[in-house]
């Protein structure tokens, strides 16, 4: 019989303090009377910019066209209007308690030596990596995103407005584990990355239809400046932030320079990672902090060797070990089934090897 604590679990395990400790309950006591004012303010953030943003598509409709700056500017570019003074993606960070986002080394996508990469690869510990990719980076980015996010009320638009890539990740048995986590599964789509899935989107363009691989896509992507630049979470779901898991190669596939970023939350108290824990009971624990931290690690771009390019594997391995040595962090040996099994033994529903 399997227990939590096999090393196959290491990357799902939490730290932090338990609700039922007091000075979480205290906190609870105190910011639930401001919850109300958060949704509001973050219903209303993403309204707006939604709607501001949607106004790129009237000028380009194909996903797979690069828009003209004048549009462009609807999805980025208004986002830092002021930029010494705050972003608005800061602003609405802040309401979710991230007042002071450290951003370290050079986020330009572009080398000394003039050397481009197009596509950025990030570890993968809670949905809000999202959000400080768009802030962090000097425009908003699109994503990898598995084809089901485009049926996400909002999320399905943004992401057609972002140019997102979409995947469409074989179906199997489904456990309810995998169910509770799919909810917000909008960035796991590296396991289809890793297959070499096929490609969908939510127009159903010429172009679109000249894209027989993944492979082929990315590296269209990789190679177009005037395209968004893409960001693909190779880890394939969230981890705990203590560790990284074996990164699956379907980024490394077009052997394009990539630009590795490193994403960190330090914490003391309520670990900010979502890997095994419902969406509301995060979401709520995460609100109810005074103050929540972030750090956000640009790395050198990475610029693949013969050996790399020719295979994607090593390629991805070398960078994963690079990454790790950097956050100090081990790497571990486990997959999203490993996830869902360990999600059904902490919710008391029934183990299967299915």
């Amino acid at each position: 019989m399997p227990t939590v604590d096999e090393p196959r679990f290491s990357a799902f395990r939490r730290d932090d303090l338990p609700l039922s400790h007091p000075y979480e309950i205290l906190k609870l006591l105190i910011f639930v009377w401001f919850l109300p004012l958060r949704v509001l303010m973050i219903v209303t953030w993403v309204l707006l910019y939604s709607a501001i943003s949607h106004v790129s598509m009237l000028g380009n409709p194909d996903p797979f066209r690069p828009l003209s700056p004048f549009y462009r500017w609807f999805v980025s570019g208004f986002l830092h209007t002021i930029p010494y003074f705050f972003r608005f993606t800061h602003l609405f960070l802040a309401v979710f308690g991230f007042y002071n986002i450290k951003i370290v080394g050079d986020n330009s996508l572009t080398s000394p030596e003039g050397v481009r990469a197009n596509i950025c690869v990030a570890n993968h510990s809670c949905y809000v990596d999202m959000l400080m990719m768009m802030h962090a980076m000097p425009e908003v980015p699109s994503f990898l995103a598995k084809a089901a996010t485009k049926n996400v009320p909002l999320f399905g638009t943004l992401s057609g407005v972002w140019q997102c890539v979409f995947v469409e990740r074989r179906e199997g048995k489904r456990t309810e584990g995998e169910k509770a986590q799919a909810a917000g599964g909008a960035t796991k789509a590296g396991a289809a990355a890793g297959r070499g899935g096929s490609v969908a989107s939510s127009h159903s363009s010429s172009s679109e239809r000249k894209h027989s691989s993944l492979r082929e896509l990315l590296k269209e992507r990789a190679m177009d400046s005037r395209l968004p630049p893409i960001v693909i979470f190779p880890e394939g779901t969230t981890t705990n932030n203590r560790c990284l898991m074996d990164f699956k190669n379907g980024a490394f596939q077009p052997g394009q320079p990539v630009k590795p970023v490193i994403i960190k939350y330090p914490h003391k108290y309520f670990g900010l990672s979502w890997e095994s824990v419902t969406f509301p009971y995060h979401l709520l624990r995460m609100m109810c902090q005074f103050v929540n931290h972030c750090e956000i690690h640009f790395l050198p771009v990475y610029c693949p060797s013969e050996e790399e390019i020719a295979d994607p594997t090593l390629y991805a391995e070398n960078v994963q070990k690079m990454m790790a040595e950097y956050m100090q962090v081990p790497i571990v040996k486990c997959s999203i089934k490993d996830k869902f099994d360990y999600l059904d033994l902490i919710r008391g529903t029934k183990f299967s090897d299915e």
